[in-house]
Formats: structure tokens, C-alpha cells, sequence
């Protein structure tokens, strides 16, 4: 299950803060509800100053004691967009580390790419999956978002694309799935969604790059 996009739990307008923080209980509270696994959601908007990644850590702590795992909230990996945080793996493990509650994270391989991580090249491949080990751990790493990129490398930019149709490529794609660190119990594809034949083309594509257990989002 994936939180909706309006809550930021970043946001340094107070009343916005605290109506996230709200939406945010509710809706980890339908998550465990319907018997949900995990609870993804973005950190949010803010400016890249250490008390941002404190307020994130605070709305996540009080909603993760409120109702404690399952489900598990993962945090996702972004694109950089703005004011996004979240778009270098030593963010994400900073936030766990503050927060002091069971997380886990989710990887968006388009996000990821935007965010300067070259997963067409062994060592970009072998940096995200370092920094993940370094920063919020590999054991965390649950859920794989599996997307090809309409943006170029490192341009901050969420436009995801077709597997194999993108910037990053077949080739990419499946030399980052082959990488023995990599362990994740799912894939979820967030490809375009124009024709119901765009689904089961793309659900062919990965299942030829992973035997991982593959989800249609």
C-alpha cells in the first residue's frame, strides 16, 4: 500500500505538519486494517537543513508507536524534484536513525537514476547498493519500484518509462537485478499505464530480468 501524496511530513508550515502527520496515522491505520505488509511513502518536501529530516523523523516515530509493524512503514527513495528529500540513500538511513522505530525502505530504480545513481554501469550499481548498505542497510531494502527513466542520468526529474524503453535499458536494468547483494521480497512496476497490452508487456520484460516475485502496480 502506498500513502497518498498530499501529506508532506516534512512541511514547515505547522498546520500542514500537523494535518500529514493526522493523514498520515489514518491511513497507516487502514494499512494495518486490510492486513497490508507495508505502508510506502515519500519523506516529503522541504529545505535540505538537518531540522527538516528531524520533523520526518518525529511524524513517523509518534504514528509508528501509535500503531507498531505490521504494517511496516518503508521509506522511497526520490527523484530530488524540488524540495524532495530522500534522493541519496544517507538521507533515508539519517531519518531511520532519528526516527528510532522499525522502518524499511522501498527502491525506485527511476528515482534512483535521476538522482545520479548510473545503473547502466557496474560501479553506479555497485555505489547505490553500497550507500544502501552504509546508510539505511540492505536487510531494510523490502520493495523494489521497477521502472525504466524518461529522464537523463542525474537530472533530478520523476519520469518513469516503459522497462527497456527508457535511459536506463534492458541491459542496465538486469545487470542491477543479477547484483548478488540485491534481496528484496517484491517488485512493483509503476510503468505508464495507456493500454492494458502495456501491463503485460512490461510484466513479460521483468519477469525475463529476476525470478523475483513480481507485482503489477
Amino acid at each position: 500500500m502506498h500513502l497518498t501524496y498530499l501529506p508532506n511530513l516534512a512541511s514547515v508550515d505547522a498546520a500542514l505538519y500537523q494535518k500529514s502527520k493526522e493523514r498520515f496515522g489514518q491511513e497507516l491505520a487502514l494499512a494495518r486494517d486490510l492486513e497490508a505488509d507495508y505502508l510506502i511513502c515519500h519523506p516529503g518536501h522541504a529545505p535540505l537543513e538537518p531540522e527538516s529530516f528531524r520533523r520526518v523523523a518525529r511524524a513517523l516515530a509518534a504514528a509508528v508507536d501509535q500503531i507498531p509493524p505490521p504494517p511496516l512503514v518503508l521509506l522511497e527513495n526520490t527523484a530530488g524534484q524540488g524540495q524532495e528529500l530522500g534522493w541519496q540513500l544517507e538521507q533515508l538511513g539519517l531519518i531511520m536513525r532519528l526516527a528510532g522505530v522499525p522502518l524499511g525502505l522501498c527502491l525506485d530504480t527511476s528515482h534512483a537514476f535521476g538522482a545520479g545513481y548510473d545503473l547502466r554501469h557496474p560501479a553506479g550499481v555497485e555505489r547505490l547498493l553500497r550507500e544502501i548498505a552504509q546508510g539505511p542497510g540492505l536487510d531494510r531494502l523490502k520493495i523494489i519500484h521497477l521502472n525504466d527513466s524518461r529522464a537523463p542520468l542525474g537530472s533530478r526529474r520523476d519520469r518513469h518509462a516503459h522497462l527497456g524503453r527508457g535511459t536506463i535499458g534492458l541491459p542496465g536494468l538486469r545487470q542491477f537485478f543479477s547484483h548478488p547483494w540485491l534481496r528484496s521480497e517484491a517488485a512493483i512496476m509503476e510503468t505508464p499505464k495507456r493500454h492494458q497490452a502495456d501491463e503485460w508487456r512490461n510484466l513479460l520484460t521483468a519477469r525475463s530480468l529476476t525470478t523475483t516475485k513480481m507485482l503489477v502496480g
